[in-house]
C-alpha cells in the first residue's frame, strides 16, 4: 500500500485566495472556495462581484447586463 497521497486529484485552488481546497471523492459539485474560514472567501468574492456590478461606467454596465 502506498502512503503517498495524490494531492492533484483531490484538491483544487480556491477561487478567491488560491489556497488548495480539498474535494470530495464522490460525485457532486466541486468546492470553489475555502471551507475552513466560515465562508469568508465566498463572502469576499460575492462582495467584490457586487462592487463591480454597481460600478459606474462601462465595466458596471457590462456586469449589469
Amino acid at each position: 500500500m502506498d502512503a503517498e497521497p495524490t494531492p492533484a486529484a483531490d484538491t483544487r485552488p480556491c477561487a478567491h485566495c488560491g489556497r488548495e481546497v480539498p474535494q470530495r471523492a464522490g460525485a457532486g459539485r466541486p468546492f470553489r472556495y475555502c471551507r475552513d474560514n466560515d465562508g469568508a472567501c465566498q463572502r469576499a468574492s460575492r462582495n467584490s462581484r457586487m462592487r463591480h456590478r454597481n460600478a459606474p461606467g462601462l465595466p458596471g454596465q457590462v456586469a449589469r447586463t
